[in-house]
């Protein structure tokens, strides 16, 4: 099957699984996102289309590329869209926003089936890259300050890029423009320092899981980064005004490749050396 199929149904089954979830929840009258005032279930479904499409075509160079077995891949990659796209989303929607009425948990739970179907469908349609390079070894030192700085990057770059985009999109949480709201900076440092953790521990997998060369990590993982965090969400978000989703948009497609090279210059194993054996051995063996 060549690629372009596999990536529509990498799509259908994300959407199969809103749509499932959708009709769970009201069959057993749970609580449902729902969708902000003024947008219309059609309007809703065409940017969730062209959303989606956007995220599978961002991780499936990330899943082409990495190895294990399909149980293993899938757990990866299910973990990290989940925690991406459903936790930090949601948490960032709940800070910053003042629609979102239902709590933390609900909201998230609406979004198991469609990673989970995603996932199931990358990690059978794209077969394993080969034995995963895994990570360095390191004494508990080196591992306690790699966790240490790699928690601290993440708040950091977060504001670094943040205050890029200020100038572009302040006035729209002042105003509070689509229902955007701007919290106290005590606030969104506590919560950058619970995002980080989340994301530090979802990545983890994916560069044990790894195949390839760190600067093709860096590359792919940073891509899917940038779809999941930001670009697949900020797509489907029509109502928000256009020059917020684009600064938006290439904020955290810039923040996540800093941040994923952080992560592959702190955990990403090196690939060995071939051990040369000297001339005058080969010589002598003979």
């Amino acid at each position: 099957m060549k690629i372009v199929g596999k990536i529509v149904i990498c799509v259908v089954a994300y959407i199969s699984g809103v749509m499932l979830s959708g009709m769970i929840t009201g069959a057993l009258h749970l609580p449902s996102p729902g969708l902000p005032p003024g947008v219309t279930t059609q309007q809703a479904f065409v940017a969730s289309l062209f959303g989606t499409s956007l995220l599978v075509v961002g991780l499936v160079p990330l899943a082409m590329g990495m190895g294990g077995s399909k149980i293993q891949r899938g757990a990866a990659i299910g973990t990290v869209v989940f925690i991406a796209i459903a936790v930090n989303t949601m948490i960032e929607a709940k800070v910053f926003t003042s629609f979102i009425s239902i709590s933390l948990a609900a909201i998230c739970a609406h979004y198991v089936l469609p990673c989970l179907f995603l996932s199931v469908a990358l990690a059978v349609l794209f077969s394993s890259a080969g034995k995963p390079m895994g990570l360095p070894t390191l004494t508990p030192i080196q591992w306690t300050w790699r966790i240490l700085v790699a928690w601290m990057a993440f708040p950091v770059i977060y504001l670094i890029f943040g205050m890029c985009v200020a100038p572009f999109v302040t006035e729209a949480y002042i105003t509070g423009v689509a229902g955007l709201k701007l919290p106290s900076m005590t606030l969104i440092l506590k919560v950058q320092a619970v995002r980080s953790l989340l994301f530090l521990a979802s990545s983890l997998p994916i560069v044990l899981l790894w195949a390839g060369s760190r600067r093709d990590l860096l590359i792919k993982f940073g891509i899917a980064e940038a779809m999941m965090v930001g670009v697949h969400g900020l797509a489907f978000a029509t109502w928000f005004p256009t020059i917020l989703r684009w600064s938006h948009s290439i904020e955290i497609t810039c923040d996540s490749f800093v941040y994923v090279a952080v992560l592959v210059w702190l955990f990403a194993a090196r690939a060995k050396k071939p051990v040369q054996v000297p001339a005058t051995a080969s010589i002598v063996a003979a």
